[in-house]
């Protein structure tokens, strides 16, 4: 399945006259019917208060022209009955963003997810540099409750190739008991996936708000992430 997040000449022009350095980030968020009920319920209610926190709180003003941010989940299809990775969010300010709505069904497709994002925020990268536009190194952000239910091995590859290179961050979680966690530390080479409560969501969405506003903060040419990553070990604890 081919998903679609190609720009024109007009786009480049209007992201262009947004002066604000871009902090680009991509949260997938795991949609398959084993987050049915709480999780789900939990995710959609943290989710929600992010995008207040970042439009509405004057502290973090700044952040609603400079968080650039997509959101991917997960599609069922009733045909072929297969599960497929959908945006949610395309890429966009915060000032222009509207909250997702998630809902749980289908299966786990998270190789096809993760090669999703990084295309997009391969793409996006192509946008910045057309326009002009300085940005941060990437992050990736992913929040899943089981394993995945197909191959993430090519995924996997990227991902960590990118890390090595400082050219992304990736910030895995597993929600509940369920799920080998190994799965997801393949994804980075930071020994950080975590596996959490439901009830410590909340946690993961404070990090990120509290995140992307000291990469805001710090000069274009700073590495922040090693700060990032230690501020992401001692305050999810799974």
């Amino acid at each position: 399945m081919k998903l679609l997040f190609d720009f024109n000449s007009e786009e480049i022009q209007r992201e262009a006259e947004n002066p604000m350095a871009r902090i680009p980030v991509v949260i997938i968020a795991d949609t398959s019917s084993s987050m049915n009920g709480e999780k789900i319920n939990t995710l959609n209610k943290e989710v929600e208060k992010f995008f207040y926190e970042i439009n509405k709180n004057s502290r973090n003003e700044i952040l609603k022209y400079s968080l650039d941010l997509a959101v991917l989940g997960f599609k069922y299809d009733t045909q072929s009955r297969e599960t497929y990775p959908t945006i949610v969010n395309n890429f966009n300010i915060m000032e222009y963003q509207n909250v997702p709505k998630f809902n749980a069904f289908g299966h786990t497709p998270l190789g096809a997810t993760v090669n999703a994002a990084i295309d997009m925020l391969e793409k996006r990268k192509e946008m910045y540099k057309l326009g002009g536009i300085q940005y941060y190194q990437p992050m990736l952000v992913i929040i899943s409750d089981g394993d995945p239910t197909d191959n993430i091995v090519n995924a996997s590859k990227r991902a960590m190739e990118l890390s090595l290179n400082r050219k992304l961050s990736v910030y895995p979680v597993i929600v509940g008991n369920d799920g080998n966690l190994d799965n997801l530390q393949k994804f980075t080479p930071n020994k950080i996936s975590k596996r959490i409560r439901t009830e410590d969501l909340p946690q993961v969405f404070k990090w990120l708000v509290s995140s992307v506003k000291k990469v805001s903060e710090s000069s274009i040419d700073f590495d922040i992430s090693i700060s990032i990553t230690k501020d992401w070990k001692d305050i999810i604890n799974g």
